[in-house]
């Protein structure tokens, strides 16, 4: 297993081999000391470097692991790395944004570790680290500023007709009703002399023709035998006097008659 090979390794001081880590720096020489871990936080990217492998096209992978600090600098054997770098060749820096699975408080110690492909043990390993959690940023002091507040107005927002109102005023409301009366009148007016004019038209006419109370020659039997009198005859169309060949004659009825 990886991590309790590195355990193993961790307890002696690190061999001197051909690669090893240039940020952060390699191991002191003290098992355990912790007093120069350098601090990062998380969320913020460091460029993780080492020196040339000198193994051309040999894959390697760069991991991190977390040290229980409890029990001195002891890897859990079962602790699961995570990877910087995974399976390269040829490349001696790597940028790593700083982030973990693991929990801080168990332990905010970590270590960086070199292992080429089909390894058992890691060829480097870096000094300690420690990862710290980003502090909640100081919120700016709040300034209150009082201002004073105007006082209402009095004034109403229901302003009263004016002049400009849409509303009749009471001199043009009494002329529309003296008007709305005089055109009542003159329409009842012309009303009535129409019916008087169609009335006349439809009248018969009248002409004066001879009394018929008795016979020409003198021999009267009216109710005043003898008086003259005049009788009015309605003319039937039947054309005029010229066309009947007579012409009608007044006669007025007088003195004795033989």
């Amino acid at each position: 297993m990886r991590s309790s090979s590195l355990a193993a390794f961790l307890t002696f001081l690190w061999p001197v081999t051909a690669v090893s880590f240039i940020n952060p720096p390699p191991p002191s020489g003290t098992t355990g000391d912790f007093g120069n871990n350098p601090v990062y936080t998380e969320s913020t990217a460091i460029q993780v470097a080492w020196t040339d492998t000198k193994d051309n096209d040999v894959k390697f992978s760069v991991v991190v692991f977390q040290v229980d600090i409890s029990k001195g600098t002891d890897i859990p054997s079962d602790q699961a790395f995570e990877y910087v770098v995974h399976d390269s060749v040829n490349m001696t820096s790597s940028p790593w944004v700083v982030a973990t699975a693991k929990n801080l408080t168990f332990s905010n110690v970590f270590t960086f570790a070199i292992y080429f492909e089909g390894d058992t043990s890691p060829r480097a390993g870096s000094h300690y680290f420690n990862i710290s959690r980003p502090a909640t940023a100081a919120q700016p002091p709040t300034t209150v500023f009082n201002t004073p507040t105007p006082a209402p107005s009095s004034t109403s927002s229901s302003a009263p007709l004016t002049e400009n109102s849409p509303s009749l005023s009471t001199g043009a409301t009494a002329g529309v009703a003296v008007g709305a009366v005089a055109a009542l009148g003159l329409g009842v007016a012309a009303g009535w002399f129409l019916s008087r004019w169609n009335r006349r038209r439809g009248e018969p006419q009248l002409e004066v023709g001879p009394a018929m109370g008795g016979n020409l020659n003198g021999a009267g039997n009216g109710p005043h035998k003898g008086t003259p009198s005049t009788v009015f005859h309605e003319v039937s169309d039947i054309g005029s006097p010229r066309e009947l060949g007579v012409e009608t004659t007044r006669y007025e009825l007088g003195g004795t008659y033989r």
